[in-house]
């Protein structure tokens, strides 16, 4: 089977809708509560202070066993200015808006104060919501003097399903790369028909001209739901294909199908998915960072062990995987998710990238490590020569990615690897590693110059400080003392 094809065999309608961000601006003239709007032009959410609430919520829901005052709210998720509460029939949005002192849009002002809102499941089946997916801990609330107050062992979920909310359908609501989202699955995409979202305590909703996007007025700002796109599997359609929101009678909405869909095949609905691809050949392919280019393109680093690796305008077009061996990979994505460029980068050993920094003036810098004797650094490389069996290395490649402008081996008499880069304010460029190696040149000042314990067994992070060329290092330290995980080395470069 494609493989392209086997994600689209589902059994289910998905209805994606993540909640993208609070946006400081309300109508200078709101209706009245509950009443729809007419079509809302994008200049008046177009100078906004984004107040990036739903980003901030904690990754998981919680079972409320009372900690909630409201005992109808059934599981909760929270952080910074947001809670989410979900109750039968509904989900309850409150936030805390902003103070007085606050900055608003020229001529408007900041609405201080708890804004709450509710998104009805209107005509919806009287279901409980309940915890899936329990993440094995549990939260103990002991406040105040009174133990018959106390709350203790209360869980904490992946996901909130709402079990058959509308006949043939259930609901999730989950997170997915740090959003809050929703999903519908139903039984057939005809049952997508039954779906309705009223809004209470809002002032109105509508629809973007420009994009369709669902935007919910509220007096903290508007709410924006992306336009859905739809796909199905065999018998439904087989790419992408551009859905809408359906406007009801009042605050309210459903969800159309575009026109040719087979209502009785399966069908994702994603309101939040602008576009989504697979890339990559026919053995392992590997996916290590992401970058965002200024015009909406994206670069993607990583490994392949694909001899048929689909490259385009490649700085390296042949590659030298084969069993047991893969190269580094770099592809540039256009807004639209085509390839722009997609390039093999290694030698005749095994290479991996694994993190990439976009610079002011559009250049990549990429780090990675390699075993290869022949990887392409320049001739003017701070290291040369590969020092032993795996190395770092560190390149400044174009714009475009089709050339390097400058490669470096970086590493010692032992083996480096899984390596990040940031920069700094100033301008200058921190790369962090992990290594065995006892002799790595560190700088004087350093935190710590020398390798400190059994190289059998732990490992140390070296951080190092290079100007904006790359090509001089000005601070270089080992910090020792324990087996490192990831997180440990991501915490140790800082802020950028």
């Amino acid at each position: 089977m494609d493989k392209g094809r086997t994600a689209l065999l589902l059994v289910a309608l998905l209805v994606a809708a993540p909640l993208l961000a609070m946006l400081r601006a309300p109508p200078s003239e709101p209706p009245a509560d509950g009443q729809a709007t007419a079509p809302i032009p994008p200049t008046t959410i177009s100078s906004p202070e984004v107040t990036a609430a739903l980003s901030r919520l904690s990754g998981s829901f919680e079972e409320n066993r009372g900690q909630l005052a409201d005992p109808a709210v059934r599981l909760f998720t929270r952080g910074g200015p947001l809670s989410v509460g979900f109750m039968r029939g509904g989900v309850v949005y409150t936030l805390r808006a902003g103070s007085p002192g606050d900055a608003g849009p020229p001529g408007r002002a900041i609405c201080p104060g708890v804004v709450s809102f509710t998104m009805l499941l209107e005509g919806s089946n009287p279901v409980e919501p309940v915890g899936a997916g329990p993440l094995g801990h549990a939260s103990n609330y002991l406040i105040g003097n009174d133990p018959d107050r106390w709350v203790t062992g209360a869980p904490s979920f992946q996901e909130v399903l709402y079990r058959g909310v509308y006949n043939g359908v259930d609901l999730r609501f989950l997170f997915k790369d740090g959003a809050l989202k929703y999903e519908y699955a139903c039984e057939r995409a005809s049952d997508a028909s039954r779906i309705r979202h009223r809004y209470v305590g809002t002032e109105g909703i509508g629809l973007d001209p420009a994009t369709g996007d669902l935007l919910v007025q509220t007096r903290a700002g508007v709410l924006r739901d992306m336009c859905p796109v739809m796909m199905g599997g065999p018998g439904g359609v087989a790419e992408g294909v551009r859905g809408a929101f359906a406007p009801l009678e009042g605050a309210a909405h459903g969800f159309a199908l575009p026109e040719g869909l087979q209502v009785d095949g399966p069908v994702v609905i994603d309101p939040g998915l602008i576009w989504s691809t697979y890339y990559g050949g026919s053995d392992y392919d590997s996916l290590s960072s992401i970058v965002e280019c200024e015009d909406g393109s994206i670069i993607l680093g990583g490994g392949t062990a694909s001899v048929d690796f689909p490259t385009k305008a490649a700085f390296d077009d042949k590659g030298n995987t084969s069993y047991g061996v893969a190269d580094g990979a770099i592809v540039k994505l256009d807004p639209s998710g085509w390839p722009i460029l997609s390039t093999y980068i290694g030698g005749n050993g095994t290479d991996t990238v694994q993190d990439l920094l976009l610079g002011p003036d559009g250049t990549v810098s990429v780090t990675g490590y390699t075993n290869s004797s022949d990887f392409p650094v320049s001739k003017d490389a701070m290291e040369s020569e590969l020092n032993w069996q795996y190395d770092m290395f560190l390149l400044r490649m174009s714009e475009d990615c089709t050339s390097i402008l400058y490669g470096t081996f970086l590493g010692g008499s032992g083996f480096e690897y899984f390596s990040i880069i940031r920069a700094a304010r100033d301008g200058s460029i921190y790369c962090a590693f992990l290594t065995n190696s006892t002799d790595i040149n560190t700088t004087p000042g350093a935190y710590c110059s020398t390798f400190v314990g059994d190289i059998a067994v732990v490992h140390s992070i070296v951080v190092m400080q290079f100007d904006a060329t790359l090509k001089n290092v000005t601070y270089c330290t080992y910090i020792n003392g324990v087996l490192l995980a990831a997180r440990h080395l991501s915490a140790s470069v800082g802020p950028s």
